[in-house]
């Protein structure tokens, strides 16, 4: 069953890719209304210095009554798995409404021993890809606790599509506690310096329920406690780092490219 990790891994990268006290110059917006989520924008990103990436190109973006909207995102990733390094993309569609989102799609990639996965995903969020929250208070010290959740559907086949594996990922999820706001300070980035406010808690990440048909495997979930500071910066309107700690290992996101 171990084989089927790595995969997992790449799969719900993009869910999960896809993923606050002092005055701001820049007037905060609510979701829809951020500068970055507009048609043919794009989002470049980068994993544990370099070591993986990612690219978020928004296609369409339609706006509808009150703070709701939605967009069609083309997704590509990559990240060294296994001692090889995986790529994969797909296109997917963001959903939000007053009280959260939802981004589901599928997903392929090239696995290991010249393998293909193609994955259906469905995650969502009390709360809103990329950004803490709908709208940061500056006054605010805290925010309340917030819960990823994704379900995975994944095949794995040869370049000639015989299948070889079916996994299925039930409950994946990442699930905070409230969330302590900081003080705005600089914050270097490849874009430049701004200012911007971290946002920190404890969470309890899990793997979900794994389950395989070829060969059949019902493993129940692993779970393990994390440590995340989000940085979140008011003039780009999203989380420009995270920053995770999981016992002694740390790993980051960042986003290095906004247009």
């Amino acid at each position: 069953m171990k084989a089927h990790f790595p995969y997992f891994r790449l799969a719900i990268l993009p869910a999960f890719l896809f993923c606050i006290s002092s005055s701001y110059v820049y007037a905060e917006q609510v979701y829809c209304q951020s500068p970055w989520l507009k048609n043919n924008g794009k989002i470049g990103g980068s994993i544990n210095g370099g070591k993986g990436s990612f690219t978020i190109d928004i296609k369409q973006v339609n706006q509808a009554a009150g703070n709701s909207c939605s967009a069609d995102l083309h997704i590509r990733a990559n990240a060294p798995i296994a001692g090889q390094q995986i790529n994969g993309s797909g296109n997917f569609r963001l959903l939000v409404n007053n009280s959260g989102s939802v981004l589901s799609g599928s997903f392929e990639s090239a696995g290991l021993l010249g393998t293909i996965m193609q994955s259906v995903i469905s995650s969502n969020v009390n709360g809103y890809f990329l950004k803490p929250a709908n709208i940061i208070n500056e006054q605010a010290a805290s925010l309340p606790s917030q819960t990823y959740k994704a379900d995975v559907q994944a095949s794995v086949s040869l370049p000639s599509s015989i299948p070889i594996s079916q996994v299925k990922v039930d409950n994946a999820f990442l699930q905070s506690a409230a969330r302590t706001i900081g003080k705005a300070q600089p914050l270097k980035t490849q874009m430049g310096t701004f200012s911007c406010v971290p946002v920190n808690y404890t969470g309890t990440l899990s793997s979900g329920q794994i389950l395989s048909g070829l060969p059949p495997v019902n493993k129940t979930p692993r779970k393990k406690q994390i440590n995340v500071t989000e940085w979140y910066c008011p003039e780009k309107g999203l989380t420009m780092k995270m920053d995770i700690k999981s016992g002694s290992s740390l790993y980051s996101v960042a986003i290095t490219y906004l247009n």
